[in-house]
């Protein structure tokens, strides 16, 4: 009887630290899928702000091209360019000034 309860009790003290390391693993992986997901957080939300910042940067490069001016290296020929809009716009002005001076 003795004998019987002796491989009883070794048998269920060796079943014992493998439930004890199921549940720490069990425990373990919960954590490192927390980690995991916090990361992947923390990557969405980097790049996004690396998105925006390529975003700020092009809007940037794009203004500055906007308000740069043609440049062909020809004297001349940036003055000719750099006059164009203004003459244009006063050239309609002298025409609507005149138009509106005949209809008095």
């Amino acid at each position: 009887m003795i004998t019987l309860l002796a491989s009883m009790v070794g048998f269920i003290g060796s079943i014992v630290p493998e439930i004890l390391k199921f549940f720490k693993d069990h425990n373990d992986k919960k954590h490192e899928l927390q980690i995991m997901d916090r990361q992947i957080a923390q990557n969405k939300h980097g790049q996004s702000q690396i998105l925006e910042e390529i975003q700020i940067s092009k809007d940037i490069l794009e203004q500055a091209s906007l308000y740069s001016t043609y440049k062909s290296g020809i004297c001349w020929v940036d003055a000719l360019n750099a006059t164009v809009r203004p003459v244009l716009a006063y050239s309609f002005f002298l025409m609507y000034a005149s138009v509106k001076f005949i209809q008095y």
